[in-house]
């Protein structure tokens, strides 16, 4: 195997895909530098929001490890999060870019051999994979170095901690592709990988933010933690994890041992030879199922007859098509329309439902409890990246709405239709659902409803004007339609204004002692105006991008 070759394909990949350019330049390109500085202050605020949830879980797990005896018990914690989150985010894409990516077909007509095809796809992994690790276990490791202090041993071992980490989830989700493709043939591949990645990152990601919520106390400090509880709570929990886990912890002993480092250190050189040959032996035939499926044709059932449908219906359907084109947009969509369900799983498997009813009956004597249910619930059902994606997940399709002989206005109903149909329906049922187990009259549906009803659909004609005044149709993989657009943070950030000013118009009338109903109708007259003021935005900027 020549290595120089396998570097090369390297740059090649990075050289056409350019992520992290091509995310910069999407902050800058065609914006003010005002709201290119917002955009950017508004991701470092996330980032740095995120490491601060991280850092004091990994604080609170490493003090509490002083107590247990296990001095390292953040680092665990941090390596074990590390391994999930990189392994579950991994599945999702590790077929594809092993087997499935494009630039594949390019290189099979150069003289490369299949071992250094596959080398150059781990390295790839590698490098796309590891910045979540870092981003993860990072966080833990200045948390130790400042209840540890400073030592030669701590900056190798931290350095090693963070270099051969991404490695072993790495090989697991290798693994785990290699044995799903022979074992499906390479047909129906991604549907299961990325059910179990998308499902997992999010349960990941509730358990950490319930998780410090618990273990805070009451005094509001963010340092500050119920040691009591968590003693009693997870000391059973933390003995086990120690035992099942020891690679987890001789991995965080790094830190402090020489010994460590270096039976990590060979452990993970080991391991990525084996996986390099592992991979360069069965790569051909691995490669050669997933492109039999991928150039196969889908044969169309003898009962299947064309039927006429209105052009907004059509064009219905292909948005649910284009959606199931890619598992990634499933799932993103999927795990927004349900997290009310997740947060109620998540609550009851952690055994905190009954501290939630003594919340909500103090809540019931505050007199505005029911209109807290009603903004909780709409915040849930606007809170998506449906609409504000929309456009962008045409990618370069979208040149065939400019040769339909079909005015804006339908391509813009046709999207807020589809919207109102993936979220106010299940927005309703969730309504429905919160009045009856909450013992609240079910004739508040009757105003909740229709004005759900308008406030979803100004939302979504905001969400598509921002789609349709800068779309980003250049993507080259799924996520950078929906994950990595910035229109869909743009998107949250209108609704979190559109809803914080619908909260006010409600509630202050009643603060102040005024009826409900007079706010109620004031919603209803500003709601239906926004409505159609944010739909004949959404229709001009249509008609501006059909028109280029």
């Amino acid at each position: 195997m020549n290595m120089r070759v396998v570097f090369l394909l390297v740059r090649a990949f990075f050289s056409g895909t350019k992520p992290i350019k091509d995310f910069f330049e999407r902050i800058s390109t065609s914006r003010s530098r005002i709201i290119s500085m917002v955009s950017s202050f508004l991701i470092v605020l996330v980032f740095v929001y995120l490491g601060i949830i991280l850092g004091v879980n990994y604080y609170s797990y490493q003090t509490l490890g002083l107590l247990l005896g296990y001095p390292y018990l953040g680092l665990v914690l941090a390596a074990l999060l590390g391994f999930a989150f990189q392994l579950f985010y991994s599945l999702a894409s590790g077929t594809s870019l092993l087997y499935g990516a494009k630039d594949i077909l390019l290189v099979g007509s150069l003289a490369v051999r299949h071992t250094e095809l596959g080398a150059s796809r781990l390295l790839i992994a590698y490098l796309l994979q590891a910045p979540l690790y870092w981003f993860v276990t990072l966080p833990s490791l200045i948390v130790g170095l400042w209840i540890d202090g400073f030592s030669l041993v701590y900056l190798f071992g931290g350095l090693l901690f963070l270099l051969v980490g991404p490695l072993f989830a790495l090989s697991l989700s290798v693994l785990f592709s290699m044995v799903l493709v022979r074992l499906t043939k390479g047909k129906n591949h991604k549907m299961a990988e990325e059910l179990v990645s998308a499902v997992s990152l999010v349960l990941l990601i509730l358990v950490l933010t319930v998780s410090l919520t618990r273990n805070l106390t009451d005094d509001g400090s963010l340092l500050s933690f119920n040691y009591e509880v968590m003693l009693q709570s997870y000391a059973p929990l933390v003995e086990k994890i120690i035992s099942l886990f020891p690679w987890f912890r001789i991995q965080a002993q790094m830190v402090t041992s020489l010994a460590s480092q270096f039976i990590i250190l060979g452990s993970g050189i080991i391991l990525f030879v084996c996986l390099v040959l592992l991979v360069g032996t069965t790569y051909a035939a691995n490669l050669s199922y997933v492109l039999s499926n991928q150039s196969g044709t889908r044969t169309r059932k003898a009962k299947h007859t064309f039927n006429s449908s209105s052009p907004q219906r059509a064009l219905m359907k292909r948005e649910l098509l284009i959606i199931r084109s890619e598992s990634m947009f499933v799932f993103e969509i999927i795990g927004e329309l349900g997290i009310p369900v997740l947060l109620l799983v998540l609550y009851s498997f952690m055994g905190i439902l009954d501290e939630l009813a003594e919340v909500v009956s103090q809540l019931t004597q505050t007199g505005v409890f029911l209109q807290l249910v009603y903004l909780l619930l709409l915040l849930f059902a606007n809170f998506s990246m449906i609409s504000s994606t929309s456009v962008s997940r045409q990618g370069k399709r979208f040149d065939l709405d400019k040769q339909y002989p079909l005015d804006a206005s339908t391509f813009v109903q046709a999207k807020l239709l589809f919207h109102l149909v993936l979220v106010f329906i299940p927005h309703a049922f969730y309504l429905a659902v919160a009045l009856l187990l909450l013992s609240l009259p079910l004739l508040h549906l009757l105003w909740m409803i229709p004005l759900s009803l308008l406030c979803i659909g100004m939302i979504a004609c905001l969400h598509l004007a921002i789609d349709y005044h800068h779309p980003r149709l250049d993507w080259k993989v799924s996520q950078q339609a929906m994950k990595s657009n910035l229109n869909g943070l743009y998107g949250m950030l209108i609704t979190f204004a559109v809803l914080a000013l619908f909260a006010l118009i409600l509630l202050l009338p009643i603060l102040v002692g005024l009826s409900t109903e007079l706010s109620i109708l004031l919603l209803f007259g500003l709601t239906g105006l926004g409505f159609s003021l944010s739909y004949r935005l959404a229709l001009s900027q249509a008609r501006s991008l059909l028109s280029k």
